[in-house]
């Protein structure tokens, strides 16, 4: 299981325990009439990222500075740290969630070394679900389309990259 999946494992997994505790259970979109599983257009991401790019780096060279965390979410409480790292303190956590509120992300992972994720949006189980948002990767990516908004759910399971610009991209993820 690659560290990416992991992660959005424990996430949804918190969702889905939270959702049992107060009686909904399990749910899919499939099940619900009428839950849509959208988000942000790529238009609308890639006008958000231009005009909020100044945040957008800041959040990813923390992450790139703050080797132990693998996860951050909006919420207190709502972050990952590698077994034996150096600790966070708490101080830079809240400035992770700070920044992660006013872009309204949910969350940002470590996926490998050369990639960070900053989700937008996200629904289900890693293994049942899917997300949409940013993806830093140091390396180039080649296989691009040209709109992720029309491939997401053309396959069981997938994931396709649209570039913003340089090593910046949107991603949806989902696993049906």
């Amino acid at each position: 299981m690659t560290k990416r999946r992991e992660i959005l494992l424990v996430t949804m997994m918190s969702v889905v325990g939270a959702a049992a505790v107060i009686g909904l259970g399990f749910f899919s979109p499939s099940v619900v009439p009428g839950l849509s599983m959208t988000t942000a257009s790529d238009g609308e991401m890639i006008r958000d990222f231009r005009e909020h790019r100044q945040q957008y780096e800041q959040l990813v060279q923390m992450l790139q500075q703050d080797k132990g965390i693998r996860s951050i979410g909006r919420s207190a409480g709502d972050w990952y740290q590698d077994a034996g790292s150096k600790k966070i303190p708490k101080s830079r956590v809240a400035e992770y969630q700070t920044l992660l509120r006013q872009l309204h992300l949910e969350s940002i992972d470590r996926g490998t070394d050369e990639q960070i994720f900053l989700n937008r949006a996200s629904f289900g189980l890693a293994v049942s679900g899917w997300s949409k948002g940013y993806l830093y990767s140091e390396k180039q990516l080649t296989e691009l389309v040209p709109d992720t908004d029309d491939v997401a759910w053309q396959e069981p399971v997938g994931e396709a990259y649209r570039s913003i610009e340089g090593n910046r991209y949107i991603f949806p993820s989902w696993d049906a």
